[in-house]
């Protein structure tokens, strides 16, 4: 299979995931373990597969910016890193819709918090962290102020 059909497979992949994860974020369709775990199983095994193919190293290497430049100058490494960022922000997105369910927040923070994940990955779990934990932290000080009265 050539590197250009695995990465159209692995974003054809990803994006399926990821329109599964929106539809049972925002309707009670139960495809949560879909896009949330099934999807990125068959990434990280498509990744894992590739990585395997590609050890050891013909260049490059984690120990310095320029080594790390040179690693990811190399196709197939670019699109070993790229399958390891569709699986990662999948799974991040679908513990953030997990996340969410769970503790009833509005589902109003998902949109924003999913698109930032799918589009700047470590952004979204920002927002989502920062934006849960306000509204967390309001809804204790409600309780705490209903518990006094």
């Amino acid at each position: 299979m050539s590197n250009n059909t695995v990465y159209l497979f692995a974003n054809c992949l990803a994006l399926a995931g990821w329109f599964f994860l929106f539809l049972s974020a925002f309707t009670s369709l139960k495809v949560q373990w879909l896009a949330g775990r099934a999807v990125p199983l068959l990434l990280a095994i498509l990744y894992t597969a590739f990585m395997a193919s590609l050890l050891p190293f013909a260049g490059g290497g984690f120990e310095s910016l320029e080594k790390l430049t040179s690693l990811f100058a190399q196709p197939e490494i670019a699109l070993v890193g790229w399958i390891h960022y569709l699986a990662f922000d999948l799974f991040i997105g679908s513990w953030q819709v997990e996340t969410a369910k769970r503790e009833q927040l509005p589902s109003v923070i998902l949109l924003p918090s999913l698109l930032l994940t799918l589009l700047f990955g470590p952004a979204g779990l920002l927002f989502f962290l920062t934006t849960r934990h306000m509204l967390n932290s309001k809804a204790d000080v409600v309780r705490q102020s209903e518990a006094k009265s």
